[in-house]
């Protein structure tokens, strides 16, 4: 269903193209035909030295972005599929040229202009991970050079293409968001709220907002286990955050890309079973402190393959790959999975499977009925534009009126939730939030990934009341009980569905 529906949005952008003239309308309404001809957008963004290139490496399972202390990405990348590996830089003028990759095969820093005259880098990879999603890294926001904090912003709300951001549709480049916020400071919160408020008029909300809480090792002293803390942090930023972020995941990003790329290799295996072979005492002085390890004499293992272990683990991973050969682990692979057992990755990767890719056509539906809309009604008033314009608002108010949209209504109205524009009870507001956000049954309603089908029809039935309650309140609004019957008829769908009376094609 969502597939069919992005095909009858790209027929309405493609008839408009073909009638406008060239102008403002017309490029904005090319934007959004472009991005619905893309893999589903999904933004990194965050503050500096928060993780985000790492993470970026991690998801793509190679390290290609650069990586480092202090702000490494500078311009907005873009990580798309291809046949060949290529990197292409747009200037702010409208021109492009090619770079060669840096030794390692890793984006240059050098991309031949100064980062204030560059519009983005596109890099292509025959990456197969780049099938199911563009991945976009973003440059720190609240970062030390503002004109790098500034492309993010600028990004993050407005695709200009080359025009002035006064000028153009606010079409927003993602249709999702990974938010990295390392210690979870308050200052997240207050750039996630900004970024609210940039969203106004686009699809992006708490629905497709995954925050991620980073630096987790750093949450315990040196001899806790750090993720008690991490988990119980993540929860309560979710419950605090949860009208800005859809879920909030712990993830040790450092640990994460090197369980996912190929640069711990059997030596580095060797490396950690000379030092777990180092007699307690010893060993447990190395491990006190960066300095500790490095400049502890220690048989066998020389200081730059110490400084090695170093980058790719930190001590946190060192103590914990120390931890699986003590428990038998022996090559890489063995370490490997233990490092990407304690990194968090598997919670994120599920989160962002279901959150997300799964429900790609959906979310990038609903990014380009709002971005139409937001043209529609941005140049209403263009006399050389108007009768198109006009057409397309029909078009989409006819869309959204169709019953089997049902699922794309619904992340309407969690993006009004998250805006603030809906005063619903906490646990409704959970409800919603749930209900708008996952994609199988179980998740929707609250219930574990086990829950037995009779468990999910009767708790179906118990939510459909609370939301038939609220509606019959004859205190409600009109527009609120609204809003009530189209959630009540999204859990009396999912109780058809489970009883093998469902709608059919479920989006």
């Amino acid at each position: 269903m969502a597939n069919e529906l992005i095909s009858h949005i790209s027929y309405l952008a493609e008839s408009a193209l073909a009638g406008l003239p060239d102008g403002l309308p017309r490029r904005g309404i090319g934007t959004v035909l472009e991005k619905l001809k893309d893999p589903l957008r999904i933004a990194v963004a965050g503050r500096v030295n928060a993780g985000k290139s790492t993470l970026v490496n991690a998801l793509l399972g190679q390290k290609v972005a650069p990586v480092g202390t202090g702000e490494t990405t500078k311009v907005v990348v873009y990580y798309r599929y291809g046949t060949r590996d290529s990197i292409t830089v747009v200037g702010k003028d409208g021109t492009s040229w090619t770079c060669p990759f840096a030794s390692g095969h890793c984006l240059p820093d050098d991309l031949g202009r100064p980062a204030t005259e560059i519009a983005r880098a596109d890099v292509t990879l025959s990456n197969a991970v780049l099938r199911d999603f563009t991945l976009i890294d973003t440059p720190g926001l609240a970062a030390g050079t503002r004109v790098h904090s500034a492309e993010t912003e600028r990004f993050l709300s407005v695709d200009t293409s080359g025009l002035g951001p006064e000028d153009c549709a606010a079409v927003a480049e993602a249709a999702a968001l990974l938010f990295l916020m390392p210690h979870a400071t308050g200052t997240d919160r207050v750039v996630l709220e900004s970024f609210r408020a940039l969203y106004e008029s686009t699809a992006a909300s708490a629905v497709n907002v995954i925050g991620i809480l980073t630096h987790v090792d750093r949450l315990a002293a040196a001899d806790e286990d750090p993720w008690p803390h991490a988990k119980d942090a993540a929860t309560e930023l979710g419950r605090t955050m949860r009208t800005l972020v859809a879920d909030v995941v712990p993830l040790n990003t450092l640990l994460a890309e090197t369980a996912q790329t190929d640069d711990f290799t059997e030596l580095d295996a060797l490396a950690l079973r000379t030092l777990a072979a180092t007699e307690p005492a010893s060993r447990g002085r190395l491990l006190l402190s960066v300095d500790d390890l490095l400049e502890t004499e220690t048989a066998g293992v020389p200081h730059d393959v110490r400084t090695r272990l170093l980058d790719l683990l930190d001590l946190y991973g060192i103590s914990q790959a120390l931890a699986a050969v003590d428990e038998g682990a022996h090559g890489a692979g063995s370490i490997l999975d233990r490092l990407r057992a304690v990194s968090g990755w598997g919670s994120l990767h599920r989160t962002l499977l279901d959150s997300f890719v799964r429900r790609a056509a959906v979310l990038k539906a609903h990014a380009a009925l709002c971005d139409l809309r937001s043209v529609a009604w941005r140049f209403a008033d263009d006399a050389a534009a108007r009768d198109w314009l006009r057409w397309i608002r029909d078009e989409i108010e006819r869309l959204e009126l169709d019953p089997s949209l049902l699922d794309l209504r619904l992340l309407d109205i969690g993006r009004r939730a998250s805006a603030g524009d809906l005063d619903l009870p906490p646990d409704l507001m959970d409800d919603l939030f749930r209900l708008v956000g996952g994609t199988a049954a179980s998740a929707r309603l609250g219930l574990p990934p086990d829950a037995t089908p009779e468990v999910v029809q009767a708790e179906a039935v118990t939510a459909a009341a609370r939301w038939r309650e609220f509606a019959n309140d004859p205190l409600r609004s009109p527009p609120e009980r609204r809003i009530a019957d189209e959630v009540r008829a999204a859990y009396e769908a999912i109780h058809a569905d489970i009883s093998g009376h469902g709608r059919g094609d479920r989006v």
